[in-house]
Order: structure tokens, then sequence, then C-alpha cells
């Protein structure tokens, strides 16, 4: 393969202008030298003392001069050394711009306007999920009594399908005076019944579901909060608030005490535990901020 000489760098080619010197290298030693002379006769000459101070500038000048690190000049090791260190290491963003025209000479209404804009509209979403939950608990419990009443039909069919159709004539049977004769009783078939059909019907009880609201000691909304519903200490139901902090569950409850615990993912916020029964509904839990 035939060979081809390697292009010459050419950017940072200098001209031997003074001797086998460049300008930049002969400036460098003369003024390391200048320097040299200097400390060597201001310096007391205690102990070598100017021979030491003389010797620093000279070793700086030849190395600015002659001493390349990785191909560059070491001046621009030492001034790149030196921009690192006097730089900042940290900045700030500050935004100077100015609002958009349209945005300009807008004022919001007052903060009391805001609280009962806010209160009517909670009290209105309470009213519409109030409604949504009662119709829902409705069309639930009335499927559950229709399945329990099928359940119970198919159950009395089932039996009186089981029941002999073709009666086998009976046969007379003589026995001793002393002998009572038992009579027959068909009360095994009734007695299934009535356990079957107890044990499809439903278990007696009220029912409830939670709802409530979470709001500050200022009575603003707080939304993203996490409701844990919880029976001797096993959560059974967990909810979280919306924008407008109203939480609920569609799920009927048996109405007995349980423990409801509010919680603050970003721990802002501080809630008391309660404890509910289904009796007061919607609830009102207040945050008291940390």
């Amino acid at each position: 393969m035939e060979q081809h000489p390697i292009p010459r760098q050419i950017t940072t080619f200098e001209f031997k202008l003074v001797g086998q010197l460049t300008v930049r290298q002969f400036l460098y030693l003369a003024l390391a030298s200048g320097a040299a002379v200097s400390l060597f006769f201001l310096v007391p000459k205690i102990l070598f003392l100017n021979f030491l101070a003389a010797t620093i500038p000279v070793l700086f000048g030849i190395g600015f001069a002659f001493v390349p690190i990785n191909d560059r000049p070491m001046e621009v090791w030492v001034r790149n050394l030196i921009k690192r260190l006097t730089s900042p290491t940290q900045y700030y963003f500050r935004k100077h711009n100015r609002p958009p025209r349209i945005m300009m000479g807008i004022t919001l209404p007052p903060k009391e306007v805001m609280l009962e804009y806010l209160k009517a509209k909670q009290k209105l979403e309470a009213y519409e999920f109030t409604s949504r939950s009662k119709n829902k608990r409705e069309e639930i419990m009335s499927g559950i009594s229709d399945q329990t009443a099928s359940k119970v039909d198919r159950v009395k069919t089932a039996l009186q399908a089981s029941k002999p159709l073709v009666k086998t004539p009976a046969v007379a049977v003589k026995l001793p005076p002393s002998v009572p004769v038992a009579q027959p009783t068909d009360t095994t078939v009734s007695v299934k019944e009535e356990e079957l059909a107890h044990s499809v019907l439903p278990v007696g009880g009220d029912m409830f579901t939670v709802q409530g609201l979470a709001l500050s000691t200022s009575n603003i909304p707080l939304p993203n909060m996490l409701v844990y519903l919880r029976d001797n200490g096993k959560t059974v139901r967990i909810m979280r608030t919306n924008a407008q902090g109203a939480f609920s569950n569609a799920i009927p409850l048996i109405k007995k005490p349980y423990s409801l615990v509010v919680e603050d993912p970003r721990k802002t916020y501080s809630f008391a535990t309660m404890t509910i029964d289904g009796s007061t509904m919607p609830l009102t839990v207040t945050g008291q901020h940390i």
C-alpha cells in the first residue's frame, strides 16, 4: 500500500523569528530572566534564598516556552486552571420577561368572594354525588333482592321436582295390637326447603357509604389527600380527594364503628383520626398546616 504523508497542523504553526525561538518563546524567556535577576539582587542572601527565588521564574519561563502538555502549551493549562478556580459554579435563572399585554390590568376578586364560590361549588358537587350514590345504592339493593328472590324460586322448583310424581300403593301390614303404627309425615322436605330459603336470604343490617370533604383551617379544599377507612386496624377502603377536596366510596358498608385516617403524601397537613359509624354524612375533615 502506498504511504501518504500526514498533513501538517498549520493552524498552530509559529515562525521562528529570533534564531531558533519563536516570538512567544523569546518573550517568556526574557520575562523570566528579568524576574530572576531582580529576585537574585532583591532577596536577602540568607541560606541561598536569593538563588531559590531566582530559580522559580526561570523554571516557569522554560516551562511556558518549551514544555507542552498533551500537545498544548503550559500557558493554556494555567489559564484554564485560573479561569476554573475564579468562575462561579452555580447559576440562577432570573426571569425578567414582561407579562403579555392581554394579561395587563386583570384583577382577581376578593378572597371572601373566592371562598364563597368554592363553598357553593363544593356543596353542589356534594349534592350531585349524594344523589348519584343514593341511586346506585338503590340499584344495588334492588339487584340483591331480585337475585335472592330468583334463588328462592329456583330452590323451591328443584325441591318440588324432586318429589315423586307416581305414588306406589300402600301395602297393609297387620301388626300385633301392642305395636303402634307410625303415621307417615312429610317434614323432611319442609325442613330442607326452609333451611335453603334462609341460607340465600340477605343478612339484616343497615348500610351506608362514606362521603366527605377535606379542608384546611381556612376552608380551602385540599386535593390528593389519601383517606383510609380501617376496621380494627385493618384497611377496608382507600380513597383520594379530588380537585375540590371531596372523597367518597360507592360500595356500601355495614353500619358499625370505623376509623377514618387522612394522610397528606407531601407531609404539608396533618389530620386527626376520626371514628365514624355512618350516622353523620357527609363528613368534613380539617387539616392543620405543619
